[in-house]
């Protein structure tokens, strides 16, 4: 949980820190597609990145549900995006502190893959 944390914890605080920009470039992604590239994205890398390691996890017997590494990679990282591009335009939704708000996305997240807190 602590290293699942931090990573998502870094990503959250990225996200956040560019939220302005990125949704700015999203109202505009419809009219100009050309503006973003097919492949070597930032989130494309972290995605990759966070398959990789979820494909770790269950190679090593942390992880022992059935699940698609793509499927939860993208789960989580559309949870802490919904976070960092909605909290401050939707407080009711996001209720408390901004940490236990990442805290409780990786225990949810950790438990839907059958990970051990180990």
């Amino acid at each position: 949980e602590p290293e699942l944390r931090a990573w998502a914890a870094a990503h959250l605080r990225m996200l956040r820190e560019r939220r302005t920009i990125i949704r700015k470039c999203m109202g505009e992604f419809e009219e100009h597609p050309d503006m973003m590239p097919p492949c070597g994205t930032p989130p494309a890398i972290a995605a990759e990145g966070l398959c990789c390691y979820l494909d770790r996890l269950r190679e090593l017997g942390l992880a022992r549900a059935t699940f698609d590494s793509r499927a939860a990679a993208t789960m989580l990282m559309g949870a802490l995006f919904a976070d960092a591009m909605g909290r401050d335009l939707m407080p009711d939704l996001y209720r408390g502190k901004p940490d236990e708000g990442l805290t409780e996305y990786v225990r949810l997240f950790l438990r839907g893959i059958g990970a051990t807190s180990a």
